[in-house]
C-alpha cells in the first residue's frame, strides 16, 4: 500500500499532530515513528510530529490532502509548556465517548498535553492516563474501555468534595504557571513564592520520604485512581523542577504534587471530602 497519501479522516477539533500520525500508523499497521520518518525524503531535520518544521508541515499536508495552514494550526509551539512527547497520552473519557458516539476518530487534544492541564477544558473533568496504549502497536480505543472510564469517573464525581478539590488543583496549577512564566503577580494569600513552590511540588514526586509523608495520607483511598504519587519516586530532572513536572505524564501524579503545593501555599483551602 502506498504511503504517499494517508486515507484517514482529517484533523479533529484541537487534535494534536502526534495523535493524527498515531492514527495513520494504526491504519497502515506500521511501527511507531516509521511514517514520520518518511516525511524526511532524504533531507535533514523535520522536527517532531507536534512541532514539525515548515517543510514537514507542507509534506504532511500533502499526505492528508489539506492545506499547510490547517496542519500548522495544530502544532504545539511552546515546548516548555507541554509534557514530554512520549507522555502526551492523557485523555478525557467524556470527549472520547463523544468521539465514539459521533463515529469520528478518537483523538488526543492539544490542551491535554499541557503540563498544567489536569482537567479537560471542555467538560471540567479530570484527565486520565491511558495506560493501555503504552507499548501496544496499533492499539485502538474501544467503546468498552471508554465506558469503564466514564463509569469510574461518574462514581467519583458524586463523592463529597471531589469536584471542588479537582477545581482547586486546576486553578492553582494555572495560577502557578502564570506567576512563573507570564509575569503575573503572586497572590497575596500565598504563603510561599512560586519558585519555592515549584521545587516543593517536584520534590513531592522525587523524594521518597516526602512523597509518602503525612500530607499524602490526606488523599482519600478511594480517590487514588485520580490523585496519587505513583508506585516509585521519579528521577530528579537535571534541567530543574519544571522539567520534572514535564516528565510527570500521569495527570494523577501531577494532581497529587499540586495537592502538596497548594497545601503549602494556601493551608486555609480545604482539600478532600470537606472541600467546598
Amino acid at each position: 500500500m502506498s504511503i504517499d497519501r494517508w486515507p484517514i479522516p482529517g484533523l479533529g477539533e484541537d487534535e494534536s499532530l502526534q495523535s493524527l500520525v498515531s492514527r495513520a500508523e494504526c491504519f497502515f499497521d506500521c511501527r511507531p515513528g516509521y511514517l514520520w520518518k518518511t516525511l524526511r525524503e532524504g533531507e535533514g531535520d523535520i522536527g517532531t510530529p507536534d512541532a514539525p518544521t515548515p517543510q514537514a508541515v507542507i509534506r504532511l499536508a500533502g499526505r492528508l490532502d489539506c492545506s499547510p495552514s490547517e496542519v500548522a494550526r495544530h502544532r504545539l509551539t511552546e515546548a516548555r509548556d507541554v509534557l514530554v512527547a512520549a507522555g502526551r497520552v492523557a485523555y478525557c473519557p467524556t470527549c472520547w465517548k463523544e468521539d465514539l458516539d459521533a463515529k469520528r476518530p478518537v483523538a488526543f487534544r492539544r490542551q491535554w498535553a499541557h503540563v498544567c492541564a489536569v482537567l479537560c477544558s471542555r467538560h471540567a473533568t479530570p484527565l486520565i492516563y491511558w495506560r493501555m496504549r503504552q507499548g501496544a502497536k496499533g492499539r485502538k480505543v474501544t467503546t468498552g474501555e471508554v465506558d469503564i472510564a466514564c463509569e469510574a469517573l461518574a462514581s467519583m464525581t458524586t463523592q463529597p468534595g471531589f469536584n471542588a478539590t479537582m477545581k482547586h488543583l486546576a486553578a492553582f496549577a494555572e495560577q502557578l504557571h502564570a506567576c512563573l512564566y507570564s509575569e503575573a503577580r503572586t497572590a497575596a494569600s500565598w504563603r510561599r513564592n512560586p519558585k519555592t513552590l515549584l521545587r516543593d511540588i517536584a520534590a513531592a514526586l522525587t523524594d521518597q520520604e516526602l512523597r509518602t509523608g503525612l500530607w499524602s495520607t490526606a488523599i482519600p483511598l478511594r480517590w487514588q485512581g485520580f490523585v496519587h504519587v505513583g508506585r516509585a519516586p521519579m528521577s530528579v530532572a537535571v534541567d530543574g523542577p519544571w522539567q520534572t513536572l514535564r516528565q510527570a505524564t500521569d495527570p494523577g501524579m501531577r494532581r497529587a504534587a499540586l495537592w502538596y503545593g497548594l497545601s503549602l501555599a494556601r493551608p486555609d483551602i480545604v482539600l478532600g471530602p470537606e472541600a467546598a
